[in-house]
């Protein structure tokens, strides 16, 4: 979901970039979206687009493939709602975790390399991440649906994950593509 310095969304896109993918789903964006401006050509005024909820798949070759939920924006409200649909959609393509990015500010120096966290509901996800080197996220919130995503895959018993990297508190407006890459 694009959030913060636009973090979990570049990481996203370099995976569906650098390791290719295609189209296979998409999700309607009514209820949940409303339009938020009107498009005007020679006088004439009609309503903005709706924002695409795309679903794309990476073939990786090995035991599993990467499906890539890519939305345009984050709705303002029924987040927990939307996320419960593109937990339904994605079931019925075969997924078996969840796992969201997002971005923790930090007094971080801009040389220095992003650390990164995790936070799981999941006590084997969390146990796979501790062996695997990432730290748990001491305290705090995530805020927008690369949170509450884990919500809804808790409440339908899929295991899931969010990635937090830190990210400079006076560049969070901006995007980071080192937060994006530590992620």
């Amino acid at each position: 979901w694009p959030v913060g310095g636009g973090v979990a969304a570049s990481a996203v896109q370099a995976i569906h970039h650098e390791l290719g993918s295609s189209l296979v789903d998409a999700i309607e964006p009514d209820p949940t979206f409303e339009v938020e401006e009107i498009r005007v050509r020679s006088g004439v005024c009609f309503p903005g687009p709706l924002p695409r909820l795309s679903f794309r798949v990476v073939n990786t070759g090995v035991d599993h493939d990467l499906l890539l939920f890519i939305p345009d924006r984050q709705p303002d409200q029924q987040g927990l709602a939307l996320c419960r649909r593109v937990l339904e959609s994605a079931a019925s393509m075969g997924i078996s975790r969840v796992v969201t990015f997002a971005a923790l500010t930090s007094t971080i120096a801009p040389e220095a390399t992003p650390a990164v966290f995790y936070c799981s509901p999941d006590p084997p996800l969390q146990t796979e991440m501790t062996d695997m080197g990432v730290d748990p996220m001491e305290s705090g919130s995530i805020r927008g649906l690369n949170g509450l995503m884990l919500l809804a895959a808790q409440e339908v018993g899929i295991p899931s994950v969010c990635l937090i990297s830190e990210i400079p508190t006076w560049g969070i407006q901006m995007p980071n593509p080192k937060t994006s890459k530590a992620l």
